[in-house]
């Protein structure tokens, strides 16, 4: 007789190789993600910058983005933690006690009151006619600024420039070319770069009594420019600036804008009885055209600018949030 206890069942091998195969197919439901300082680092400092420029929009505190560049050795350093492992607990405490304290210091530097770290000096600077020859002027202004200010003044002077700097030293230089009179403002630094809170705060003041291009190029977190009275035939901006605002008149016949920004808002303040023309390019989050009107892919116009004498031509290059324009 066969004993039964020898007998193979050929059902139960072959249910048993199944349940064998799928488990052991079947990928583990208590597999980790690999642990890593660098995604830890990054991830917290995006949250802490969009943190940082949503209460800066709000007015909740003041934000130096100019300083941010001083803290480029902790790419460096995030760089060389990403490519080291950390398997002891200890050591993971410690790393991400590091990653809290290095946030810490961002946070420190671009919002922190550093006004007892060094002090402001007030720099004055002038620019008149090189000759009766000069009709027109193009006057250009860097600044690597924490705040930018430029208006327009009865002044005798082409420009007048008043520069609050605990960093750096102002320039100028003058040249005249046929009728046209090229004044470039700029700023050369004199201190070392780890020497507290830069800031750099720049008043500018544009004269009234002839034609103006205006070139600005600013790092600026707050830039306000208002050419309202000034003969403004032309303004090119290049900014990173959080917060751009801009108020434009009609003494010229026809202004032409250039915009070339990555701010989180930009404001553009018209008078009702110039017409405008608007090419917008770049991402927005929001945007508020007052009166005017899609007439084809990322342009607008006003309903009054094919018969207004007045005009102004906008092109804007930005990646902000909001884009607002108000007639006034």
């Amino acid at each position: 007789m066969t004993n039964k206890a020898e007998i193979n069942d050929p059902i139960i091998e072959n249910e048993e190789s199944i349940h064998s195969s799928a488990s052991q197919s079947r990928p583990k439901s208590k597999n980790k993600r690999k642990w890593s300082i660098s995604k830890l680092f990054w991830g917290l400092l995006l949250i802490l910058v969009g943190g940082l420029m949503l209460a800066s929009n709000f007015g909740f505190v003041n934000v130096n983005w100019g300083n941010i560049w001083r803290l480029w050795p902790l790419v460096i350093i995030s760089a060389g933690l990403s490519i080291m492992s950390f398997r002891s607990v200890i050591w993971r405490i410690l790393m991400v006690l590091l990653v809290i304290l290095s946030l810490g210091i961002i946070t420190w530097v671009i919002v922190g009151d550093s006004s007892g770290l060094s002090v402001l000096h007030l720099q004055e600077s002038s620019v008149s006619k090189l000759s009766t020859d000069v009709k027109q002027a193009e006057v250009s202004i860097k600044a690597g600024a924490s705040v930018l200010r430029v208006g327009t003044a009865d002044q005798k002077q082409i420009a007048k420039v008043n520069l609050e700097s605990n960093y750096s030293t102002l320039s100028k230089t003058s040249v005249q070319s046929n009728d046209t009179q090229q004044i470039d403002f700029f700023m050369t630094n004199n201190n070392s770069w780890w020497t507290g809170d830069i800031r750099n705060i720049w008043d500018v003041k544009l004269t009234q009594s002839m034609p103006i291009v205006l070139n600005v190029d600013a790092g600026a977190s707050q830039t306000k420019i208002d050419t309202s009275a000034a003969m403004l035939k032309e303004m090119n901006i290049k900014a990173g600036a959080s917060s751009l605002d801009l108020k434009l008149g009609s003494v010229e016949n026809t202004s032409n804008i250039n915009i070339d920004s990555g701010a989180s808002s930009v404001t553009l303040r018209i008078p009702v009885n110039v017409g405008v023309r608007l090419k917008l390019e770049g991402g927005l989050t929001t945007k508020k055209l007052s009166d005017l009107a899609e007439t084809a892919t990322d342009t607008f116009e006003s309903l009054n600018y094919a018969q207004s004498k007045k005009q102004i031509n906008v092109i804007a290059k930005i990646g902000v949030s909001s884009f607002d324009v108000i007639r006034y």
